[in-house]
């Protein structure tokens, strides 16, 4: 059977620069596997708070897609508070926006560690690598979020709470290859080192994992800004590609798909949860794309999910959202399991919520993640992602699709 959510209505949200808060409010208890929901019973956290950290690209070239990751946490922080905080203790957050900079995110980040003294910080930045080893010299851990940044998967200070980057793009490989497509298209904006990386691995891998793909994939550039992507479809659409993905935010990707349509190019749509919110519902060009997700779909009516989604409608009404808001809330779940995992108490330091990360043992936090597990002085890599689709303004879970699925070994 499957599950669908439809669109609801939401206007673009504006990037904080800074964000400090604290909300208070009501319940308490909790499980591990739900760490936020902590019962029906009001009860204001009493305890010391906790201070945490979130930086983000949310302004930048890739606003349309990173966007949301602020108020996405801001709903977790504010709904925990509201639900009697995590083990009586409110949580404090200190949240910057480094525009994408990696200078200004290195100084954003130092403020974070040494000036506001957070114990954990949430990452959703596109230039983490410039502060990485900063962080893992402080001892302070960073959760993520933005998994495909290679920082997650290759540094044992970060901790990803779903698919790194090569499950991403193992997963819209293999969900391309079960939609029947033989031969396979990566459209690039190709400014970046990510993009280079993502490049390099689809041109290895392609053909050798064995998925079915006859030829080396199709390597087409595109720009940030452009009027149209007319030349790129008619490149792909020469060669036959059956199926594309788009390595571009949210509003680069929907224009492709525009224009490829405006072509009469058909072909199979894959993309990853980061790309992914209302708008594509609203847009008939992206009708049948299938989503790998680095965590469960965001239509999942899993009880730790639904969670997410009544979050987001109290705490974020009107503000657009999709799968960086979702990634967002989940790293604050995998905080709050480490949390207690730790049992922080009153003093809680850096090296307190390291040792409760290194204490999860299979963790899903419900459902929402793949089996969490980090071994200390180990780069974490999870090479397994859930699926969904967008069909006629909806997004459908598949029958197993908010289960993982991994990579063979």
């Amino acid at each position: 059977m499957c599950v669908r959510r439809s669109r609801i209505g939401w206007v673009a949200a504006g990037a904080m620069l800074a964000v400090a808060m604290t909300a208070c409010g009501s319940s308490n208890g909790g499980t591990s596997s739900s760490p936020s929901s902590t019962g029906s019973q009001a009860k204001t956290p009493t305890g010391t708070p906790w201070v945490i950290g979130q930086i983000g690209s949310f302004t930048g070239p890739a606003a349309s897609t990173l966007g949301e990751a602020a108020p996405g946490f801001e709903a977790w922080v504010k709904y925990t508070n509201d639900h009697g905080g995590i083990d009586n203790h409110p949580i404090k957050l200190v949240q910057l926006d480094d525009g994408a900079d990696p200078a200004k995110s290195t100084a954003a980040v130092k403020q974070l560690v040494e000036q506001d003294k957070v114990i954990a910080i949430v990452d959703y930045s596109l230039v983490d690598s410039a502060w990485a080893d900063y962080v893992k010299d402080k001892g302070v851990p960073v959760i993520g979020a933005i998994l495909f940044n290679k920082t997650f998967g290759t540094n044992p200070d970060f901790f990803p709470v779903g698919a790194t980057f090569e499950g991403i793009q193992y997963g819209m490989l293999a969900e391309a290859a079960k939609a029947g497509a033989k031969t396979f298209g990566f459209f690039s904006v190709t400014n970046t080192a990510a993009a280079q990386e993502t490049i390099a691995w689809y041109r290895e891998n392609t053909t050798k994992l064995n998925l079915g793909f006859t030829s080396p994939p199709l390597i087409v550039t595109m720009d940030y800004v452009s009027p149209n992507y007319t030349a790129q479809c008619l490149e792909a659409k020469s060669q036959n590609i059956a199926a594309v993905y788009v390595g571009a935010p949210t509003t680069q990707t929907l224009k492709v798909y525009d224009d490829c349509k405006k072509q009469n190019y058909n072909f199979t749509h894959v993309g990853n949860l980061y790309q992914v919110n209302d708008t594509w519902l609203t847009t008939p060009s992206a009708d049948g794309a299938i989503i790998a997700s680095a965590v469960v779909p965001i239509a999942s009516t899993l009880p730790a999910n639904q969670e997410f989604v009544k979050a987001m409608a109290t705490y974020a009404p009107g503000v657009k959202y999709g799968g960086t808001a979702q990634m967002n809330w989940v790293a604050g779940q995998l905080f709050a399991a480490a949390a207690k995992a730790a049992k922080l108490g009153d003093s809680p330091t850096a090296a307190g919520v390291l040792d409760g990360l290194y204490a999860l043992k299979g963790e899903t936090l419900g459902g929402l993640a793949p089996p969490l597990t980090f071994v200390k002085g180990k780069p974490t890599t999870i090479p397994c992602w859930f699926t969904y689709k967008v069909s006629n303004g909806s997004f459908v879970v598949p029958p197993g699709g908010d289960k993982a699925q991994c990579q063979p070994s």
